[in-house]
């Protein structure tokens, strides 16, 4: 399933209410209800100190005109989406900071509020905010509903009040009962669909019927659930149960790292560590070293071992070419200068020819090492040219581009997703069912400069085989089989009169 057929299948929108908003941080909070006159300067409360990305309310209890009176205190920069509650029950309202990206609200039933939201990068997320009934026939109609959109390939965060349990650990006070076959057919959502429960902390329940003594119960009906295909985009997540301070419900902090690729750095021997007598001691200790294995096991450690003790010496005691030539280059200036005021012209010899050498050895190492990198071994390891090798390597990356392409027509194509678009359609073309293409057209597509056979020959191997020619070729046969046996005795009887 696709974000089009989501779309189609989203079902009667009569219930939602829409203001529009494109695009972070990455912080979600859920929070319960607008119907106290005070509950603004508590979500202001929130968002001045969370400054969360997304803002999900549930069981609001508003009708369009609360609705409108409520959200029209939002900034202009936060667009938001509600469903509207069906008389004192129900109700979600969803908002969200504008620059995060497009946002798509979806409704299909009153309990759950989709955003599909896409970013800059063409990335896009599902976010579901559910407030679930307590009765268990709508639950599973929610639980089916939300089971049709695992089908879509895209990371997906439910998150809300699903006024059930996953196990009975999960409740206390009074008796387990109201929730035990809640329990089960929740925890079966959960895993028929392969859905992975965001760690929380904190209290262990965010839910307080606010009684006392014996009456008190406690429960998890909020938490918050992912897909497999959010690992791959989420470095890490938590979820905080904030404290109870305005409702029988715990508000939920959900704090969401990006994922960041490392990139592996490839190893690469640059030509002039072989001028350094300690990068021969490091490859020789490295291979003095007799694995007890086999010899192709051996010889792949002996590699790896040699790479890791390369890269050890190179970080311990080899330094920046560039940066050596800089330091050299201020201890030269300073000996010259010192050589100024002595006049000793034996200081030359003593201090600064040492000095000298080195930099003549450090431009020499530079120089083989932009050679390496620039690819052009045609070229003298002592030539100093180095801006010649800067060079290289950028018409050499300027070489592996594509600047411009011809199409079918004849027509030249110079922008980027243009070229794209003619290979694209060169390859569909080359793989397309060839049922349309007579034999003609397939010859005078070949080369000219093919190498032929002669007529006769084709007719040879085209014709069909005579039974003559099968009774031959098991003659034949045969008789190679006939005198491979006697040589095979004679060999024998041989050896067997030699002893």
């Amino acid at each position: 399933m696709d974000l089009a057929e989501m779309e189609d299948e989203a079902g009667d929108k009569r219930s939602l209410v829409v203001r529009d908003g494109l695009g972070g941080r990455d912080q979600i909070i859920r929070e319960k209800g607008i119907s106290k006159r005070d509950s603004f300067s508590r979500i202001k409360f929130f968002m001045k100190k969370y400054k969360p990305l997304i803002f999900c309310l549930v069981e609001t209890r508003a009708d369009n005109g609360r609705l409108a009176k409520f959200c029209s205190k939002l900034s202009k920069r936060w667009a938001w989406a509600a469903i509207v509650a069906e008389g004192y029950s129900g109700g979600i309202i969803v908002a969200w900071q504008r620059h995060i990206g497009k946002v798509t609200p979806l409704v299909r039933s009153r309990f759950v509020l989709h955003l599909v939201i896409t970013n800059c990068r063409n990335e896009s997320w599902i976010i579901s905010t559910i407030y679930n009934s307590t009765h268990i026939q709508e639950q599973s109609d929610v639980w089916f509903e939300l089971s049709c959109l695992t089908y879509v390939s895209i990371p997906w965060i439910l998150i809300g009040d699903f006024n059930a349990i996953v196990s009975l650990s999960e409740f206390q006070g009074g008796s387990p009962i109201y929730y035990r076959r809640k329990a089960r057919v929740f925890s079966d959502f959960i895993a028929i669909n392969n859905l992975i429960e965001v760690n929380f902390a904190s209290s262990s329940y965010t839910w307080c019927n606010n009684q006392l003594g014996n009456a008190r119960k406690w429960a998890r009906l909020d938490r918050c659930l992912i897909n497999s295909l959010s690992i791959d985009f989420i470095g890490s997540y938590i979820i905080k149960h904030l404290p109870m301070l305005f409702s029988d419900h715990a508000p939920l902090l959900l704090t969401l790292t990006p994922r960041v690729p490392i990139k592996k750095k490839i190893f690469r021997f640059d030509n002039f560590w072989l001028e350094y007598l300690d990068c021969h001691d490091v490859v020789r200790e490295t291979w003095s070293l007799k694995p007890h294995s086999n010899p192709l096991h051996a010889f792949s450690h002996l590699l790896s071992r040699a790479r890791t003790n390369l890269i050890a010496w190179k970080n311990r005691d080899l330094n920046s070419i560039e940066a050596s030539i800089n330091k050299l280059e201020l201890e030269i200036l300073e000996a010259e200068a010192l050589e100024g005021l002595n006049g000793n012209i034996t200081y030359v010899d003593n201090a600064l020819s040492p000095l000298y050498n080195r930099l003549t050895a450090l431009h020499r190492q530079n120089s083989t090492k932009w050679a390496q990198r620039a690819r052009q071994l045609w070229v003298l390891k002592g030539d100093l040219n180095t801006n010649f090798f800067h060079n290289s390597i950028h018409c050499r990356n300027h070489v592996n581009s594509i600047p411009l392409i011809t199409n079918d027509a004849g027509v030249v194509v110079t922008d980027q997703k243009g070229i794209e678009k003619v290979f694209s359609n060169f390859y569909m073309n080359l793989w397309a069912d060839p049922s349309d293409n007579s034999v003609i057209d397939i010859f005078q597509a070949l080369p000219s400069d093919l190498p032929l056979i002669l007529a006769a020959d084709g007719v040879a191997l085209t014709k069909e085989v005579t039974k003559l020619e099968v009774i031959l070729f098991l003659m034949l046969s045969l008789t190679s089989l006939t005198i491979l046996s006697s040589l095979i005795l004679g060999a024998s009887l041989t050896s067997q009169n030699c002893f």
